[in-house]
């Protein structure tokens, strides 16, 4: 028997979101039946709930099935979409990597990223948080693209989607091996002509910088020159946490000759002086930043080398 497509009318989309039915079942021929919707796309409280449980009970490949067919439905179907990336969040957090063919569903994801209404693009990058927290040991093979496609959301003109690109980008760095992240930022965030782009990728290699230590941060490829190129950005706070690296690398000994080979003469006179500074004023935050003030307040509360050369100075 074949099987409905979720494409084939915008009314059996709706039905098929609040029933979530087997794709298998014979059943499905009586999907439009069941009656619609609310008007704003969402099935009542009571559905709802239904749905969930529906969801729970679903086997992992129906699941997979009915949330793709609902992904790739019709540009216009907008609702659908956003159903179907609800039901994939709630499968990924079941599943996890075991969810099945995790590259199809990385693309999908990504694919919606996207998209070029707000309601969608959002529903997605939360989705990508998921995927980073439930199933990161997929999300590492697929790094590249996946920050290809993320970062530059972080420099969009709505900020509800750079707050939560930067929300997925925490959950990347936090649940994500920092040694397979680290390349990937460096290559797609750090050279971004976008400010806030470069802040969000600053931000994220400085907690991992703090994560892995400064030695094991030093012998990654490019690290060392992406911190100090970072260090003076024209952005204030990339350039704020490309500083926080390099305050981190001060305790490396042969920091300043590695510079020095790796620099343009200008460049290393440049990142010379930042170091003095540091060294002598610790890290300072860009004034009138509301963003940086919460971080210090942060690196205050956990002891950080900054806060302790400046209560050092006053006393």
């Amino acid at each position: 028997m074949s099987h409905p497509k979720a494409t084939s009318s915008p009314k059996l989309k709706r039905n098929l979101s609040r029933k979530l039915p087997n794709p298998s079942s014979p059943n499905n021929n009586n999907i439009k039946n069941n009656g619609d919707a609310l008007d704003d796309g969402r099935p009542p409280p009571q559905q709802e709930r239904q749905q969930q449980h529906d969801i729970n009970n679903m086997k992992v490949f129906d699941g997979v099935a009915a949330s793709m067919a609902l992904l790739n439905s019709n540009a216009e179907e907008w609702e659908a979409k956003g159903e179907g990336l609800e039901m994939m969040m709630a499968l990924l957090r079941r599943e996890g990597d075991g969810l099945g063919d995790m590259h199809m569903i990385i693309n999908a994801v990504l694919k919606q990223v996207k998209n070029l209404r707000s309601q969608i693009t959002r529903k997605a990058l939360n989705c990508m948080a998921v995927i980073f927290e439930c199933a990161s040991r997929s999300a590492e093979s697929e790094l590249e693209v996946i920050l290809k496609t993320l970062l530059p959301k972080a420099g969009d003109t709505n900020q509800f989607i750079k707050s939560d690109t930067e929300q997925a980008v925490d959950k990347l760095v936090e649940y994500i091996n920092p040694l397979k992240v680290l390349p990937a930022l460096v290559s797609y965030g750090v050279p971004h002509l976008n400010g806030n782009v470069r802040k969000v990728a600053s931000k994220a290699l400085a907690e991992i910088a703090e994560r892995i230590g400064a030695s094991k941060f030093c012998s990654q490829k490019n690290s060392i020159a992406a911190a100090a190129k970072l260090a003076q950005d024209q952005h204030p706070e990339a350039r704020y946490h490309g500083r926080r690296i390099m305050l981190l690398l001060i305790e490396i000994p042969e920091l300043m000759e590695m510079l020095k080979r790796i620099l343009k003469p200008a460049n290393f006179k440049a990142v010379n002086d930042i170091m003095e500074n540091l060294r002598l004023r610790g890290l300072e935050p860009v004034s009138g930043s509301a963003t940086l003030r919460r971080s210090m307040r942060g690196s205050a509360s956990s002891g950080s080398p900054a806060t302790t050369r400046r209560s050092s100075r006053k006393r």
